[in-house]
């Protein structure tokens, strides 16, 4: 009966240590594997070595004595032996320091790969709900025609490496919407024979919003007009809340119409 409880300890504990380490991180893993590997291969040498040494120098043949210069002596006839089981012991030491370290270091630079992910998703699920509520306010828009992902990428080019950074590319978005609004402005100043060609306004402005992935198509040009006017607001409500406000991000007004 004692006999079983022992094996059930040990089973028990075995059950225990095995729950442990397959809770470690893999790195650890690996790095406890190639220790135990290391370690198991050095000190079976060792033994090995014990043994050879104890038959082939008829050691057994030896009479049993507890004085220092026989420890002495036993240390002498097994120095090959113990210094290779010290050797292990050393090279295991030092592998669990350096490897322990470079471990840490890759759960670390893991760790703070999975914080950018995270973080990456939280940013963007807040910025889908801001956006989605901005689009509801503006009648003349639907979400349906909005690529919010896109807008984000737009903006955030990086941000799943941990980089918050405002990308160039949403700035060069920025510099051609307003370079278009900027030429329509001049144009409808300019026009001699009444108003600019407003055609070919829509078409440029269909082609910037695009990036964006706004499907915009051609319409008359009051109800374009309307909600051009509706778009700008909402990209400019977008730049204030997420871009803090960036002057690189200011949106020209626009005198034509």
């Amino acid at each position: 009966m004692k006999l079983s409880n022992f094996y059930k300890s040990m089973a028990s504990i075995c059950v225990k240590a095995r729950t442990v380490f397959a809770g470690l991180h893999p790195y650890f893993r690996y790095l406890i594997f190639l220790l135990a590997s290391i370690g198991g291969a050095g000190f079976s040498l060792s033994f090995l070595m014990l043994v050879a040494i104890f038959f082939t120098d008829q050691l057994y043949q030896l009479p049993f004595c507890f004085s220092n210069k026989c420890f002495i002596s036993f240390y002498d006839r097994y120095s090959a032996a113990f210094i290779t089981a010290k050797t292990t012991l050393d090279f295991i030491v030092v592998l669990a320091t350096v490897g322990a370290i470079f471990v840490a270091l890759l759960s670390y630079l893991s760790t703070l790969k999975s914080s950018y992910f995270t973080n990456h998703i939280s940013h963007l699920t807040l910025f889908q709900s801001f956006f989605v509520e901005e689009v509801r306010k503006r009648d003349l828009l639907s979400i349906s025609s909005f690529d919010p992902h896109k807008i984000y990428g737009l903006i955030y080019s990086e941000s799943r490496s941990g980089d918050m950074s405002l990308s160039k590319d949403y700035f060069n978005f920025i510099d051609m919407l307003n370079k278009v609004i900027l030429d329509s402005n001049f144009r409808s100043l300019k026009a001699s024979k009444g108003p600019f060609i407003y055609k070919d306004h829509q078409a440029e402005m269909i082609r910037i919003l695009d990036q964006i992935g706004f499907d915009l198509q051609f319409m008359p040009k009051k109800d374009f007009y309307e909600i051009e006017t509706q778009i700008l607001s909402l990209l400019d409500s977008v730049s204030n809340s997420f871009c803090g406000g960036n002057t690189q991000t200011k949106l020209e007004k626009r005198i034509y119409r």
